[in-house]
């Protein structure tokens, strides 16, 4: 913490089913997420775990906190591609979802 706010590289436990994050309890979580943080704000890629330790998701943030120009792509624990959200000037503009299997889900 630097001011009162996060600051460098922070590993999160993530409670899905109450939407929050909890710092320091792995006990309830259902993953956990490795975060750089610039200013108090989320900056970077963030790369959120299975507690197995496979890739769950990468979101790409800007140094505002926002989410970035890019692709954020969320896997199933199999490692196989679950969705693909394109952003631009933070916005949602495409989103590609796919089963187990790896096969696109025509929406």
């Amino acid at each position: 913490m630097v001011n009162g706010k996060k600051e460098g590289k922070w590993c999160e436990f993530i409670v899905k089913n109450l939407y929050t994050v909890e710092p320091n309890d792995s006990s309830k979580a259902d993953s956990y997420r490795l975060v750089i943080y610039k200013h108090g704000e989320i900056y970077g890629i963030c790369r959120a775990y299975y507690l197995s330790g496979k890739l769950e998701e990468e979101t790409p943030f800007n140094v505002h906190g926002d989410y970035e120009n890019g692709v954020q792509k969320e896997y199933y624990e199999n490692g196989k591609l679950k969705s693909e959200i394109t952003y631009r000037d933070g916005r949602i503009v495409k989103t590609t979802k796919y089963d187990e299997s790896g096969n696109e889900i025509k929406q």
